[in-house]
């Protein structure tokens, strides 16, 4: 527990790279011996070092290319072949810090993204939005200073929120989420994140 300590403020690391991939071979190592063997050997090629060069590729967009042939169960362990690094770092009161990598968002959000947002929401709160497809899919994690530790994190297909209140007479959230369906147009639900942080759908706002 931080007892006595609050917000100040906080950095983004990179505020156009929240994710901020980068393979960690020896976690591909790990997890994929046979294509480590793989991206070991194209890393060397002349076409890959010259496109590199270019610009035009990466050990990143190497790796993901081979990764993305997998099927089965080794599938659920793409997400787990990045290099931890710090995305957030959150700094309080007497001079401590917090730190929010990649990793942990990673975790409950995937790869994937398109946009981001941060917001400080009281003295022990951050609430971090990263999108997947715009008006489509994304994320929400609420970190909390007093655990060091996510007390919220929600990722889903249909879930985009686009306006919060934070209730501090019972310690909730009020969400809007907004999403574009093919066939049905903009659909606007209104969820709560209860005291003890579990989300529940109220109603949606378009009746």
């Amino acid at each position: 527990m931080n007892k006595g300590s609050f917000i100040l403020n906080f950095e983004e690391n990179d505020s156009d790279n929240l994710l901020r991939l980068e393979i960690d071979e020896n976690k591909l190592w790990k997890i994929f011996p046979n294509i480590y063997k793989v991206f070991k050997k194209k890393k060397l090629d002349s076409k890959f070092i010259k496109e590199k060069k270019e610009d035009t590729s990466s050990e990143l967009e190497l790796a993901q290319e081979l990764i993305n042939e997998i099927q089965g169960n080794k599938i659920n362990e793409i997400d787990k072949i990045y290099l931890e690094k710090p995305s957030i770092v959150i700094k309080l009161e007497g001079q401590k810090k917090q730190v929010i990598t990649n990793v942990s968002i990673i975790n409950f959000h995937g790869a994937t993204s398109d946009g981001h947002f941060v917001s400080k929401v009281n003295d022990f709160y951050l609430l971090v939005h990263i999108s997947t497809a715009a008006s489509q899919a994304s994320s929400l994690g609420i970190w909390d200073i007093r655990i060091n530790n996510w007390c919220f994190t929600h990722s889903d297909e249909g879930f985009y929120p686009i306006s919060f209140k934070y209730h501090d007479n019972d310690d909730t959230f009020s969400i809007t989420s907004s999403c574009y369906y093919y066939n049905k147009g903009q659909i606007e639900e209104e969820y709560v994140i209860t005291k003890d942080k579990k989300l529940k759908f109220i109603k949606y706002l378009n009746d």
